[in-house]
């Protein structure tokens, strides 16, 4: 008989590394499950880490809900959301390491804090149209800048036009003529030639 104990015996080798660290778990008994007056109900739990909700009807009775799992809150009732929102779930309280939750609990003293409410998203559909007339008036503000800098700049255009009339063209005839009276002067036969021609041969008589 001690023989084939002693030949049952096993022995393992196992490094500290190895093991699971031990972790603080809370009971599914001490859930807190908001007033009805607020709306939600609870839907599913949220392991630590992941991203994918578990719903509460694959959650075993008995099973550990482990420390930092959040819970997970819906609104009972379709269009609405958490204090009128666009988020329909709530997955703010979690299980913590003293193995107590961190959700609003009437029946624990020290608990402070009270539950959102679900409300009707009706002021979202008020808020879009604000901001789609906000858009609108935008579009139709920025048309009327783009008219006004047209007509600034078409009055600039008439202002220059006025200039190469007023300035510009008087002096380019100006200069033409100086130009044409010089290259007139400068002949062989011209007036002017003839005048200093003259006295260059008085003075030489």
């Amino acid at each position: 008989m001690e023989e084939n104990l002693d030949r049952k015996i096993k022995v393992y080798s196992l490094r500290v590394t190895q093991l699971a660290p031990c972790i603080f778990v809370c009971y599914q008994t001490d859930i807190p499950l908001p007033g009805l007056e607020t709306g939600l109900v609870l839907i599913g739990i949220t392991p630590a880490g992941s991203a994918r909700m578990r719903p509460i009807s694959s959650v075993d009775p008995d099973e550990y809900i482990w420390a930092w799992d959040r819970l997970v809150y819906g609104c009972r009732i379709p269009n609405y959301g958490i204090e009128g929102g666009s988020d329909t779930v709530l997955d703010r309280y979690q299980c913590t390491n003293t193995s107590t939750y961190n959700a609003p609990n009437p029946k624990d003293p020290g608990s402070t804090g009270a539950w959102p409410k679900c409300r009707p998203q009706s002021y979202m559909v008020v808020d879009a149209a604000i901001k789609m007339l906000a858009r609108y008036d935008e579009r139709v503000e920025n048309r009327y800048k783009l008219i006004l800098f047209k007509e600034l700049d078409g009055e600039d255009n008439i202002t220059f036009n006025d200039h190469l009339i007023s300035v510009t063209l008087p002096t380019v005839i100006v200069m033409v003529m100086i130009i044409l009276v010089a290259l007139f002067c400068s002949r062989n036969n011209s007036p002017i030639c003839s005048i200093c021609a003259s006295k260059e041969s008085a003075y030489e008589d």
